[in-house]
């Protein structure tokens, strides 16, 4: 029996050593499939993270962006707004020129205008005396024909309108800088911004 035993032994033996093999192989695998594990969760957190900044690198530049945007419309407004201050004196001083200027100005206008003599000026309620008081002769008479003061007036804030045959030309002071603006309101800014 001895042979038996050492038969069993030997059996037993390399059945251990296929137990042990198998564990150590299990055990590797186990090994390996942790260190797997642990580099996907570790690239995982990397991509992440990265992901995570790449999103607030994009929202800083976003409000930057945004905050940028509106100084732009501050600065527009602002801007504006001192373009609108410099036509508002200009229409201050449009009505307040002295008589001389003012007639010189006048006649400029109405010369221009290819009128004949006949038409009728319409002019705001509060220069109507400043017309009937000479203002409308002395136009009259360095232009040398006869333009007549309409009974009408109208709400602007100094200039005329020229009526004749039903049409009208609008000579008011805000017609006229509301036109030269669009004209000019770039160099305007140009000059005001200089930078």
């Amino acid at each position: 029996m001895e042979g038996m035993e050492r038969i069993r032994e030997s059996i037993l033996a390399e059945a251990k050593a296929q137990a042990e093999s198998i564990v150590k192989e299990a055990e590797s695998k186990v090994k390996e499939m942790e260190e797997q594990a642990v580099k996907r969760a570790e690239e995982n957190t990397k991509n992440r993270l990265t992901r995570a900044e790449a999103e607030a690198e994009e929202a800083q530049k976003r409000m930057l962006s945004m905050a940028e945007l509106e100084l732009k419309k501050q600065s527009l407004e602002v801007k504006q707004s001192l373009i609108d201050k410099a036509f508002d004196k200009a229409l201050d001083r449009l009505k307040n020129l002295p008589e001389a200027d003012y007639i010189g100005m006048m006649v400029s206008i109405l010369g221009n205008a290819g009128l004949t003599g006949g038409e009728e000026l319409v002019v705001p309620a509060e220069d109507r005396e400043r017309f009937q008081k000479g203002l409308l002769k002395k136009i009259n008479d360095q232009l040398g024909f006869e333009l007549k003061l309409s009974d009408e007036t109208r709400s602007m804030q100094g200039g005329f309108i020229v009526k004749s045959n039903g049409v009208e030309i609008n000579n008011s002071f805000e017609t006229l800088l509301r036109m030269e603006r669009e004209k000019v309101e770039t160099e305007i800014a140009e000059i005001l911004f200089q930078q």
